[in-house]
């Protein structure tokens, strides 16, 4: 069984997109520091360097249309995300600019952007916590020498708990309804894995997913991936 901790994690999502611009330098140091950790996605642009963005397209968050692995560092560099004046960040950047105090949770969006995520983590001092909704990119990052990685998913929560104690991870992501609906929490529990679930967007939600039954914790889960910075102090009052 997981030792339980004395509070559920808020992890900023995007660096909390209700606040910020979403996966923005300004957006992952401000919600990252308040929070304590904070998830972004990788990808690689046109030029070969790892960028932090969702999409594999730019219309959605930015004043730009075309695909990111189209698109060079120096034009991404120029756009504008989410009506700011913030740019689309290098994975570099990112650990250049966010607080080593901050957990960074990667999201890997394809398998070429491993071996610069070591590279950055064996040039910085952050802790990492790299997820992926395929197996085959965590299987890689492990190869890679990568120790803390999370399988996320939706659906089917029993056969991605086996496919992540397969793999070696030592968390898993779960979709918040998963958690509240199954019992996945206690199961990734019983097998030392920790959970963090996402995306939760409303103090309801967070209740329910910090719930403990009794003196056991197993039901509760560890981390919630949130979009709001508000819910970051009633995250720190439950679990």
């Amino acid at each position: 069984m997981m030792a339980s901790t004395n509070h559920v994690q808020p992890i900023a999502h995007r660096g909390c997109p209700h606040q910020y611009p979403e996966n923005t330098l300004r957006a992952l140091q401000n919600a990252g520091s308040s929070a304590g950790a904070v998830e972004f996605d990788v990808r690689r642009c046109g030029t070969g360097e790892s960028v932090v963005i969702h999409d594999n397209r730019l219309d959605r968050v930015t004043d730009v249309d075309g695909l990111v692995s189209d698109t060079s560092v120096s034009e991404l560099q120029q756009v504008h995300v989410a009506g700011s004046t913030a740019h689309v960040p290098t994975l570099q950047e990112v650990f250049q600019t966010v607080s080593t105090d901050v957990t960074l949770h990667i999201e890997l969006k394809e398998p070429s952007v491993i071996d610069d995520v070591v590279m950055y983590i064996n040039q910085f001092d952050h802790d990492v916590i790299v997820s992926s909704f395929a197996p085959t990119a965590l299987t890689a990052a492990v190869s890679a020498g990568l120790t803390d990685v999370a399988l996320l998913f939706a659906t089917d929560p029993q056969d991605a708990l086996m496919r992540a104690i397969k793999i070696g991870c030592t968390a898993v992501h779960p979709s918040a309804s998963l958690c509240i609906e199954t019992d996945i929490v206690s199961a990734a529990h019983e097998q030392g894995l920790y959970v963090n679930a996402w995306t939760v967007e409303d103090a309801e939600t967070l209740t329910a997913l910090a719930r403990i039954s009794g003196d056991d914790h197993s039901t509760a889960v560890d981390g919630v991936i949130i979009d709001d910075c508000s819910l970051i102090e009633r995250c720190q009052t439950l679990g």
